[in-house]
Formats: C-alpha cells, structure tokens, sequence
C-alpha cells in the first residue's frame, strides 16, 4: 500500500465544512484482498487498538467497525479508522473520516478530519506503518509510537490559554486563524480584525475575547465568494466596483491578482485560498470579494470559513473534467457547490436559474436565494417569486429587480457599457450575477447604477474578457474562453458585429479530453472563415508535439463555414498573422492565453499597424479569404476531411 499524496483541506472543502487531510492512496497488491482475507490481520489490529471497538462506522453502533473487520473490507477504509483513533491517542480527538474509491481501481480518497494539521500528518503516517506491520505480521510497539505522537501534539498545538480563547472565538462566530509555528492567532477579518501572541493569553478564554470584541461583535467584514466555470472574474470585478462605489476599500482575488481598490499587490492567477487569506489578513480591507476556482477548492479548500453571498455564475458543459477524479459536470458541481454550503442562514446564494446543475444547489443552502437570468419567465424564477422570493431579470432590454409580485427597473442596458446596449448574452448574465450580489448586501440602487454606468470591459479593467479593439477598420475581440460553453457564447456574441470575414485565434490545453478539444475546433469550424491555430510547450500538458493541431484540424473539418486552417508556432507568431491580415470590415476572435503577456504585446503590434490597407469589396472575399500569399503550414481543409486524410498530409 502507498500513499501517493496527502492534501491538507485547511477551510470548508467538498467533504466537510472544518479541515480534514485528503489521502491519495494506492492499495497495489491488497486492492482484492479485504481484511477478512489477510491471515492474523484482523486480531493483530484489535488487539494493537482495542479502543477502536467505539468506532461506529457506517453500522451506526459501537463494535460496527469491528463488525466490517469481520466481514471483510478494505484497506483505505482501515487506514481512515487507524489514523482517527491515533489522533484521539494523541490527545486531539476528532471523529470524522470517509474513504471512496477514485475512478482508477485501487486508488482510494481516504479523508481524516483533523484538529492540528502536523498531529494529522503523523498519525496518518504512523498508521500506514502500522497497517505493513499488521499485514506482514511485523513487530509493532504501539505504546511508544502513541508516546511519540503525543510529543508532536505538544509541541504543535496551541497551549492552554490560546486554546481556551480560539475555543471562545469560535463559540461567537468570530474567524480565527493560525499564522505560524510562532502560536500567532489573528481573529476576525480586514480592518475588524485583532493579533494576538498567544504566549499572552489568559486561560479565561471568554473574558480575553471580550477584551478583544464588544458584545455583539464578531470581527468579520462583508465577504462574497463568487464561483462558477466562466464569467467568474468578470462578476468579480465588477461586484468589487460596486462596493467601491459605496464607499468601500475593497479587496479582491482574481484570476488577474490580488487587489485593494485599485492598487494590485500581486500578479497572476489569485483565485486560490491562498490569496484570500491575505485579503481576509490586510488590515485595510473593509469588504472582500473572491473569486473562488475549483483547483483551490480541490487542493486546500476554501481561504475562509462563510459568506455574507456567494455567487455561482454557471456550470454548462463544464471545464478541467478529468482532471483531479472529476469526471462529470454533476461532479464538478459538487465542488463549486463548496460555497453554497458556507453560505449561513442570514446570508445569500446567489444562482444561475437557467442553469440546472447551479439552479438545483439552492435546495441545501441554509441561507436565502436570489436568482438570475435573462429571461423573466425561466419556471424556476417563476416559482421563487410567488413564494416571495428575490430575482434579477431582463425585460424590455432593461435589468428589472423583482421581489415577490413587486418589480422596479433597475436601469436600460444601453446604459450599461459592459454589455453593449445588451448585445452580448453572457456579459448581461454577469451583469445580473453582480447585481443581485450587490442587492443582497444592501447595496443602494443609485450606488449600484452609478457603477454599471462605469465600468467597461477594455484591456485594462477586465483583460481576456471580450475587450474589443478596433483595428484600422476592422475588429479584433480579445477573449479569454477555453471551453465549449464560453466557445458557445462568444460565437453567439460576435453575430451582432457585422462582418466581411471572420477569422480565430485558438489553442487548446493538452490535458482537455479529446472529446472536448473536437466539439470546440467543430464550434469554430462553423464560425470563422478562417481559424489560425497554434502550440506551444506550456499549452501540451502531457501530449506529443502536434497532437492537438491533429485533434484541432479534425474537429474543424466538422464545421461547415472554415475553408482555411493555419497552423503557428506560439501564440504572439498567431496573434501577429491575424490581425496583419485584417482588412477593413474584417473580424478576428483572439483568444488569449497568457492573457497579460498577450494583451501586452497586441497593444504594441496594433500601434506598429500604422498603415492602413485598402479596404476590399463583398466579391474579393471568397478568393482571398484573408488575402496575400498563403503562409507556411497553411491549408485549406476540405468540409469532409478525415484524420487518416489529414494525419497523411
């Protein structure tokens, strides 16, 4: 048996809404040998752990785990009993644990709460040695390794008096959080929150806690968590803009970095745990709003431990499906589902009512609903206001906020820019997301407006997300989308924009499954004229070098606009070809990868354009399709192409 690796759940996550370590764990030569089945196995660990016999496990009675032992089962789920049991030994009592099977047969999720993460550790590494011993029938002095054990939780856990003050703090609702080996403790959030060296603390828990937080006070700030497969760090941004709007100092992670108002302190993808923390840790920030991705979720759980709102945008055809045991967009809403369950019973889950897999996670919250969607007559809207439920709607091209029977217009979308007078679907959706986030915060709906009315989807403010740039006569739409159902709405986007041609900018990440990469390259393939696609090391993630131009090809073979393909090397060569061979009246979709380091380098080759070429008329455009001489790797790929005719070319 190997444990492959062990993830620490440090905030709520998709098993439990505490810390639990996450065990990879690859049973090898025991996958088909239950317990039941190992000679001695079962008296050697009753007779190591006799406490065990306490162990309920799914028979719902003291002896039930003994009883599975009996019958016959398997080692991952021996491995979460083991581990919880040391910890009790150890001093740190803890009583939650699950084991389930990955989609790779052998391979087990064992997950063990824990009450100290390096108490956790050692407990699950010593019970892995145990469990050898006890299968191979090897000595095993358990009274010295629980000695052993009880000196790491010494030296680890908080002391009595912090203890006493962090059990306070959490009996009053107020966060708390560990900073280092030091025994720092910071409690509450933002410009609310109080530090604390708990070498200070008194071992009166409850009245060092008053002395920190007046009765009545919690030390927490406004929080929106705000989830989803795309549209995330749009709504995101947008929310932040509105809070700022009010008057607050907002901090905020993103995809795009870490902010405090407009000031960035980090760089790059911040829609981690991580980054929220030191949101949630800077002593400026008056409200938070965090943009909250599935591989945090999946690798640590969430940076914090409740929402005032949390927001899932959509879930669609999903994204990232296979990778991390997510299969399924069922399965990956269950992750995104994360935040819905940290949303109290005074706060709000914001939903996608058009969406079945976001729609259907209002059923476990504990908190109030609010839903959105473009249209006013979705039966899920329906049926939420005549119980007195709160939505946000279109209706006449104008956001209308409806609680119950009442209605009020918030504003025409042609006064809001993000959406170009309403053309573009998708940004309309974030727009509803955003204001329905802000009306559960009480937002004013002058403050709301004012924000709309402002805020602009241009390189700067939202880069990748439909910036469009004009380009010596033609369009060229930057965009972030990379999977089928942001693909979808783009496509539906770019028909309000009048058009001669139309070419694309597009790769792939190698670690999609090859089913998605199809119905993609198939999308554009009916889309565009002419699609230029490209690869670089960072995009193949696992494939051969032109494994995906051969999955890209075949799929656009399916469409039935694309009569030329173009093959690049990187994303600036592809970028560059596209909008050089721009003409007046042209459109080209670039879809940007390394988003920052892209846009960068557009802005500077579209102000190197400094001459404008003539424009062509309706009747050059089937000839040329993108005019001048065909470039190296270029083909014109035939509607009923197949990979044994491409693969020979």
């Amino acid at each position: 048996m190997e444990i492959r690796k062990v993830l620490a759940l440090r905030g709520p996550n998709i098993w439990a809404r505490f810390p639990v370590l996450e065990a990879w764990v690859d049973l090898k030569e025991l996958k088909d040998s239950p317990s039941n089945q190992l000679p001695g196995f079962n008296e050697r660990l009753m007779a190591w752990l006799p406490g065990m016999i306490e162990h309920r496990c799914s028979l719902g009675r003291p002896g039930g785990f003994f009883e599975r032992l009996r019958e016959g089962t398997y080692q991952g789920h021996i491995l979460e009993h083991v581990t919880l049991e040391l910890q009790c030994l150890a001093g740190t009592p803890v009583g939650f644990g699950k084991a389930r099977e990955t989609a790779e047969a052998g391979v087990y999720k064992v997950v063990i709460e824990y009450e100290d993460e390096a108490v956790g550790r050692a407990c699950l590494e010593t019970a892995h040695r145990l469990l050898q011993a006890a299968v191979l029938d090897l000595p095993f002095v358990v009274e010295a390794e629980v000695a052993r054990l009880r000196d790491v939780a010494c030296q680890s856990c908080l002391q009595p008096g912090a203890r006493a003050i962090v059990e306070a703090a959490l009996k009053a609702g107020v966060p708390c959080r560990r900073l280092d080996a030091e025994h720092r403790v910071v409690l509450g959030q933002g410009h609310r929150q109080r530090r604390l060296l708990t070498t200070e603390a008194d071992p009166g828990g409850e009245s060092s806690l008053a002395s920190l937080f007046p009765e009545g006070e919690d030390g927490r700030i406004p929080v929106v968590g705000v989830t989803g497969v795309n549209g995330k760090t749009t709504v995101t941004r947008l929310i932040a803009r509105i809070l700022r709007e009010a008057g607050r100092t907002v901090g905020m992670t993103c995809t795009d970095g870490i902010f405090v108002n407009e000031s960035r302190l980090e760089i790059g993808d911040c829609s981690g745990p991580q980054s929220a923390r030191i949101v949630l840790q800077d002593p400026r920030v008056e409200a938070a709003v965090l943009e909250t991705a599935r591989g945090g979720i999946l690798r640590e759980g969430l940076g914090y431990d409740r929402t005032n709102v949390s927001v899932v945008t959509n879930i669609g055809e999903g994204d990232h499906l296979g990778l991390s045991d997510i299969m399924t967009p069922e399965q990956l809403a269950d992750v995104k589902s994360t935040l819905v369950d940290v949303v109290p019973p005074d706060g709000t889950a914001v939903l996608n009512a058009a969406d079945p897999l976001v729609a259907r996670m209002g059923q476990a919250c504990r908190g109030s609903l609010f839903y959105f969607a473009l249209d006013g007559t979705n039966p899920i809207v329906v049926e939420h206001r005549a119980q007195g439920g709160r939505a946000v709607f279109c209706r006449d091209n104008a956001v209308v906020l409806a609680e119950g029977s009442h209605e009020e217009v918030l504003c025409p979308l042609s006064c809001v820019p993000l959406t170009r007078g309403g053309r573009i679907g998708f940004q309309v959706e974030n727009v509803l997301a955003a204001v329905a986030a802000a009306q559960a915060l009480g937002v004013p709906h002058d403050t709301t407006r004012a924000a709309l009315e402002a805020f602009e989807s241009n390189m700067e403010l939202t880069p990748g997300r439909f910036n469009v740039v004009e380009v010596n006569g033609a369009t060229a739409i930057f965009d972030y989308g990379h999977n089928p159902s942001a693909l979808v709405a783009l496509v539906e986007a770019i028909e309000s924009f009048p058009s001669l041609t139309r070419s694309a900018v597009f790769t792939v990440a190698g670690d999609r499954p090859d089913e998605s990469i199809l119905k993609q390259a198939a999308l554009l393939g009916d889309a565009f004229d002419h699609v230029l696609i490209y690869e670089s090391p960072d995009c193949r993630r696992g494939r051969a070098e032109g494994e995906t131009f051969t999955l890209l090809r075949l799929g656009l073979a399916r469409g039935g606009r694309v009569k030329q393909v173009t093959e690049l090397d990187g994303e600036f060569a592809a970028i560059e070809a596209a909008l050089l061979a721009l003409r007046p009246g042209d459109l080209t979709l670039i879809q940007v990868d390394s988003v920052e380091a892209a846009l960068e380098h557009s802005r500077a080759f579209i102000a190197a354009l400094a001459t404008p070429t003539p424009p062509r008329s309706e009747r050059d455009i089937e000839p040329s399709l993108m005019g001048g001489p065909r470039r190296h790797g270029e083909e014109v790929v035939p509607a009923t192409a197949t990979l044994a005719d491409l693969s020979d070319g």
